[in-house]
């Protein structure tokens, strides 16, 4: 009997040492780091978002530029409680911004994919994928970044008599360097105005002033923004040569002294 009971407690000792080993295993199995883990190739085992583990998305690539031309797959993984691949299974996709493919069906290797297109405005969207299994709707989500838009602000001059009107061209352009028309532009500085550039991605405006001092005109759109300033004063040349040059000194009069 005594026997018996040494070799009870030794099982139990031993038991109470190995259990929390094996919880370990179990919860690494459930991250997807262990031989269990996902068989889906060419998805990183950590994902931008899950929700119960059976679908992981990526986007390829994850920046773009902010332009109508670009685009990127959106690749998404769908994978059963044991991380087996998941084949025709209707994957939705949907996006915050832009154009994206309404849906997919997983292939053999449990991939569904979609193509975003981009638009001209500097922003990030979220891009978002669902299925249903099991009698429940599943989401995963992810984001890509738009950018380059940019506008410029040109002045015909930078300086200018007083009541002189000078001349401003706005320039906007998409995240390749196109011109994008039929934008609104808002223009403050000037009256706070919103003007529709041209076919050349352009509109104008034109300032002036009475007073000694300066102007800033600065133009918004599309998630960007540039300034100018102009200053104008009493006696500011304005003589250029072929349009290529413009002069200016600040201050124009001096004292007759050799310090300033």
């Amino acid at each position: 009997m005594c026997i018996i009971n040494r070799i009870f407690f030794f099982l139990r000792s031993r038991a109470a040492m190995l259990l929390p080993l094996f919880f370990l295993f179990l919860f690494a199995c459930e991250l997807g780091e262990s031989p269990l883990g996902p068989k889906v190739s060419g998805i990183p085992v950590t994902p931008t978002d899950s929700i119960n583990n059976n679908m992981r998305i990526r986007a390829i690539p994850s920046a773009l530029a902010a332009s109508y031309d670009d685009s990127a797959i959106i690749e998404v993984a769908v994978f059963d409680d044991y991380r087996n691949p998941i084949a025709g299974k209707e994957v939705f996709f949907s996006s915050t911004a832009g154009v994206i493919t309404g849906k997919d069906t997983s292939d053999a290797n449990g991939i569904a994919t979609a193509v975003f297109t981009a638009e001209a405005e500097n922003k990030q969207v979220t891009i978002s994928a669902r299925m249903s299994l099991d009698n429940k709707i599943i989401t995963v989500a992810t984001t890509v970044t738009l950018s380059g838009i940019m506008v410029r602000v040109v002045p015909q001059i930078t300086a200018a008599p007083l009541n002189y009107p000078v001349s401003v061209t706005i320039t906007l352009l998409d995240g390749k360097g196109d011109p994008l028309p039929d934008c609104r532009v808002r223009i403050k500085g000037n009256g706070d105005s919103t003007k529709t550039t041209n076919g050349a991605g352009e509109v104008t405006t034109t300032t002036r002033r009475s007073s000694k001092g300066t102007v800033t005109i600065t133009a918004q759109a599309l998630g960007t923004e540039d300034s100018a300033t102009i200053y104008f004063g009493s006696a500011v040349p304005v003589d250029s040569v072929n349009n290529n040059m413009r002069i200016r000194m600040l201050p124009s009069s001096l004292a007759a002294s050799y310090d300033e």
